[in-house]
């Protein structure tokens, strides 16, 4: 294993302890995540049961107020109430299905179904008290109190019917005496039916066998037999009526009281076992959540741990691998920026990063013991530069005083020869043969090209050498004098724009390559008429581009090297001209740091293009 740790890169062993790091924390985010994942879904089971109390409750409260409806239905009749308790009946039953298809558990589930069921039996019996309260109420309210009504006027017609004996005497009393019992009765059933209670129905049933044995008696009689008979048969009826009345209330009391007051306590001992149930359950979720909690944390804080000790002994052992070998070779590094070489590069031996650093090291050691000799060299080619150089300049020293020599010890022998041939013209010039007085003229003729060839080798050994200051120069001023000096006797048109811009820059050498220019296609143009010269100027970033233009007989492609070159002419022979013109223009826009192109061909004229600085950064000066 530790021969394999060696054979790493110092790379390899950073990424595996920034894996085994990531490793770590990966673990504890997934570990955080399940817990968090499984308190999100004991949280929402906990909610889904206090959402199952909360409708338990109100189930109670509802099963509660339908206990009072029915009480208050049962006490009045009234038919709104029924509807109502009927309408509270089927929420009730809506409520405990829609909770109870939001379980899932089973066991809990069943306790649902169960109150559901005896929510519909609450019902059914309900209707059934329904029916008895309506046939009560029909007997008590319609039967009774019609067959009351007759059976008093059944008494009263035994009564008249009755004579005045002793026998009739007898019958009065006990018609009076039934008609006693029978209001007796009446008021017991009226209490009963007000206030049910066993002993009320049977003193009225007692009264209404008294009511019915003194009508039999009186039955006897022949006078009230008839009717009496017809009292008896009334009183029969009486009591059948008031019997099933009596069971209609005992039926509905019985529904009321024992049958659906057990559904109803069914219901509400369900609603009670569910919310233990669910309250058994929110404890055990809310358990399950301080476990989870605590297992998460303790999850979390031993790989929070856990990375911090890796990440302590990954720090140390990179420490150990990199810190101290990069001081060292820092420290190393500095010795080599300050340009010493050295012999011992510090952990050349290694086999990773540092050590390829540390070969790095190496060649820059041995390249600063290189820059060492070659800095002996460039010193030793330095000075021998800085010698030549001063030969150069004492030898361009000597050129200009050999060309002001030159050119003034030359032309004084031609100013004498130019004086001498003018003299001999003046005293023997019209004697002179014919031949004689043209050779006279070739030989004056020479010498004023040999002027202007000694002119201008002078001019262009001077060519940009002087320092020059640079000055604001009006291009259109000047164009205007250049224009003004130019011999232009073919009255050839110059034109330029208006619009030139000012420069600053070196005006002698500006207006030299112009005025060279602008005469020379003013000089070379062969048109009798209509012949033009046009300048144009154009500003780019760091320089103007001029373009000189003409409409002359142009110029073969194959000289146009050939033109800037000292003493080469290639136009018309007979046009004055020494061939230093163009070389001249070229020195001056070289010495200015712009160059010079020529775009011709025979017969379409000629444009010559050059560059000229924007701006003069420094003053021109030939070495």
């Amino acid at each position: 294993m530790g021969k394999i740790g060696n054979r790493l890169s110092l790379q390899a062993r950073i990424y595996l302890g920034f894996a085994v790091l990531f490793l770590l924390i990966l673990v504890t985010a997934v570990s955080g995540y399940a817990g968090v994942a499984r308190l999100q879904a004991a949280n929402e089971m906990l909610r889904r049961t206090a959402v199952t109390n909360s409708d338990l409750l109100r189930i109670d409260r509802g099963v509660q107020e339908l206990r009072f409806r029915v009480s208050r239905y049962i006490s009045s009749g009234y038919e709104s109430l029924h509807r109502d308790i009927l309408t509270l009946i089927d929420e009730l039953a809506t409520q405990i299905e829609t909770t109870r298809a939001s379980e899932d558990d089973p066991a809990v589930t069943e306790l649902f179904q169960r109150m559901r069921g005896h929510i519909v039996t609450y019902r059914e019996q309900f209707d059934k008290v329904v029916a008895e309260r309506n046939l009560q109420a029909s007997l008590v309210h319609e039967s009774l109190p019609d067959l009351s009504r007759r059976i008093n006027a059944g008494l009263d017609q035994v009564n008249t019917s009755n004579g005045e004996t002793e026998s009739d005497l007898e019958t009065a009393l006990l018609v009076l005496r039934a008609e006693t019992a029978f209001s007796q009765a009446e008021k017991l059933l009226l209490r009963y039916f007000d206030r049910p209670d066993s002993r009320l129905a049977s003193d009225a049933l007692l009264q209404l066998n008294t009511a019915h044995q003194s009508v039999d008696t009186a039955a006897t009689t022949p006078a009230t037999g008839v009717n009496a008979q017809a009292v008896q048969n009334l009183l029969d009826e009486y009591r059948r009526t008031s019997t099933r009345a009596v069971q209609a209330t005992r039926g509905f009391l019985y529904f009321v009281n024992v049958v659906m007051a057990g559904e109803a306590s069914e219901v509400t001992y369900y609603s009670r076992e569910l919310r233990h149930a669910s309250e058994a359950r929110q404890a055990a979720l809310v358990q399950e959540m301080a476990d989870i909690t605590t297992t998460t944390s303790r999850a979390i804080v031993a790989s929070v741990v856990i990375a911090l000790l890796v990440a302590l002994a990954v720090s140390l052992r990179l420490a150990y691998l990199v810190v101290h070998p990069i001081t060292a070779l820092t420290t190393t590094f500095q010795r080599l920026a300050e340009g010493e070489s050295m012999i011992m590069i510090p952990g050349t031996e290694r086999g990773d990063e540092i050590g390829a650093m540390s070969k790095a090291a190496r060649v820059f050691s041995d390249q600063n013991q290189n820059t060492k000799e070659l800095l002996e060299r460039s010193e030793t080619l330095r000075n021998e530069l800085k010698e030549q150089t001063e030969e150069l300049e004492a030898t361009n020293a000597d050129l200009d005083s050999f060309a002001y020599v030159a050119s003034h010890d030359l032309k004084s022998p031609l100013r004498g020869i130019r004086q001498l041939s003018e003299w001999i013209e003046e005293d023997v010039g019209p004697n002179l043969p014919p031949d004689s007085r043209r050779h006279l003229s070739a030989m004056v003729e020479r010498i004023t090209k040999m002027e202007t060839l000694l002119n201008d080798l002078l001019q262009y050994s001077r060519a940009g050498r002087a320092d020059v200051a640079p000055e604001e120069v009006d291009l259109g001023q000047m164009l205007r004098s250049l224009v003004a000096l130019i011999d232009n006797p073919a009255a050839v048109a110059i034109t330029y724009p208006d619009d030139l811009p000012r420069l600053h820059t070196a005006r002698v050498a500006l207006e030299q390559v112009l005025l060279n220019l602008i005469g020379n296609a003013v000089k070379h143009n062969d048109r009798a008429e209509g012949g033009r010269v046009a300048l144009e100027v154009t500003r780019h970033d760091s320089y103007y581009l001029f373009r000189v233009s003409d409409n002359g007989p142009g110029i073969n492609p194959k000289h146009h090297d050939r033109v800037f070159q000292m003493y080469q002419r290639v136009g018309n022979p007979n046009v004055d001209g020494s061939g230093m013109g163009l070389a001249i223009v070229k020195k001056q826009i070289e010495r200015m740091g712009g160059c010079i192109a020529l775009k011709s061909a025979p017969g379409e004229g000629a444009t010559f293009e050059f560059t000229w600085p924007v701006t003069m950064k420094s003053k021109s000066k030939e070495v």
